[in-house]
């Protein structure tokens, strides 16, 4: 079974293959390989965040109502 990998450790991975093609010694069709697996990565990143920041939504909504309650 494989094991999920964290939000840090795949933005780490990104930061690092970022800075490969940055140097610009990758053959060209490694480099766009490299390109498009980076771009599904962010899309994952990013929907992980929305999915994070509608947890917070949550979480604080719930905290309103609780205090709208307890008064």
């Amino acid at each position: 079974m494989s094991e999920e990998r964290s939000f840090e450790k795949i933005l780490k991975d990104i930061e690092v293959q970022v800075s490969k093609l940055e140097k610009g010694n990758m053959p060209l069709e490694e480099a766009i390989e490299s390109y498009k697996q980076g771009v599904a990565t962010i899309a994952e990143l990013r929907s992980r965040l929305d999915d994070a920041k509608l947890q917070i939504s949550e979480i604080q909504v719930h905290l309103a109502e609780n205090e709208e309650f307890d008064s």
